[in-house]
């Protein structure tokens, strides 16, 4: 029999009766069979649309998509749901007009469409969809300079579906619907205070959702203690940072997808390993490892860098010009020690308030899950 799993907010899971993928596939298999005939009518119709110059792109990710279900690599359910989310989600776009406003009904447009999708298919796990949407979100507004940016976007959104519906991770809708509030609840807020801009709003609202539910509320604390951190230091003296050309040459030191996936990948890995094999402890280490390493680095960079000694290189501790990859200033290994020490508070901070061991505080009680 298969099981599904469960998310409880903390990480752990429980096994549950049959999982919803097993009814998806008994539901759609009466309707579409063999796969390879509605992939070749697909690619058929896409290659009338090539014919036309400014729906290439679109045509040619359409049909690559259609080929990846004829060949049976991705499921029905990802196949349809990617096409529902890209097209419905531009199309809403370019209607509201291409800006910053228009992101908001692409969003809602997106989501109802793959949610309709997702239902008709039997296919009941939220979480996929909410997933995908991000991902277009953010593929869209780092692309959407680029004539082959659809093309890009739709290939991001069904490989990032692809991998989280063979992961079968269920998580509580109530869990999901806080995830999605504190992501992007911050992810908003540090948009607002221009220390980030729109790709690194929806990639940080997507590695904050995706924190929550394969772990908790805490781990994403941590990482949040590291983003502020990074802000902070990133805007630290950046006039005499600017006059030494090694500012943050991006928006005046706006943080974008880069600076997000850059320093928090791993740490992202970590945690959703942690929440897929069991908790092992390894995982931890990984996640606490990778972010303490990380605000170390920042923070002994980029308040070292306008220090009064000049860089040396680590290797031959010969001087070198400011901005030096490989350079160590004066003062640095301190700065990373303040560093590694302030998220080993955080991480001490966020162990004490674990349910059954808070002894009631206010802020734990706003910030722990209900169940």
């Amino acid at each position: 029999m298969n099981h599904k799993y469960k998310c409880n907010g903390m990480g752990d899971r429980d096994v549950g009766s049959i999982s919803p993928r097993a009814d998806m596939h008994h539901h759609c298999s009466a309707y579409i069979s063999p796969p390879w005939l509605l992939s070749l009518f697909v690619v058929l119709i896409c290659a009338l649309l090539f014919l036309i110059k400014k729906s290439r792109y679109t045509s040619l990710s359409i049909a690559t998509i259609a080929a990846l279900y004829g060949l049976e690599l991705i499921p029905l359910v990802v196949f349809t749901t990617t096409f529902a989310i890209v097209i419905m989600g531009e199309a809403a776009y370019r209607i509201a007009g291409r800006g910053t406003k228009g992101y908001i009904p692409f969003t809602v447009v997106a989501f109802i469409s793959a949610s309709l999708v997702m239902m008709y298919s039997g296919y009941t796990v939220p979480f996929v969809a909410v997933t995908g949407v991000i991902v277009a979100l953010m593929l869209h507004s780092i692309l959407r300079d680029r004539q082959d940016s659809i093309f890009i976007e739709t290939l991001g959104v069904a490989m990032t579906m692809l991998l989280f519906y063979d992961i079968d991770y269920h998580v509580e809708t109530t869990i999901l619907i806080t995830a999605v509030i504190i992501g992007f609840g911050f992810a908003f807020s540090s948009y607002k205070l221009k220390a980030a801009d729109l790709s690194g709003l929806f990639s940080g609202a997507l590695m904050g959702i995706l924190l929550i539910v394969f772990t908790d509320v805490r781990w994403f604390l941590i990482m949040l203690a590291f983003f502020i951190l990074g802000a902070g230091t990133t805007k630290y003296r950046f006039e005499k940072k600017t006059e030494l050309g090694v500012a943050e040459s991006h928006g005046g030191g706006v943080r974008g997808y880069f600076n997000v996936f850059a320093n928090g990948l791993v740490s992202l890995c970590g945690a959703i390993l942690y929440g897929v094999t069991g908790n092992p402890p390894l995982f931890i280490a990984l996640f606490l490892g990778s972010v303490a390493c990380a605000t170390s680095d920042t923070l002994a960079s980029e308040v070292g860098v306008v220090g009064k000694t000049p860089p040396r290189l680590i290797t031959t501790f010969r001087e070198v010009p400011r901005g030096n990859q490989r350079r160590c200033y004066h003062g640095r290994r301190t700065r990373s020690h303040c560093g590694s020490r302030h998220h080993r508070r955080v991480r001490i901070w966020a162990e004490r308030c674990r349910p059954g061991t808070c002894r009631g505080h206010h802020t734990c009680r706003i910030l722990r899950h209900k169940h």
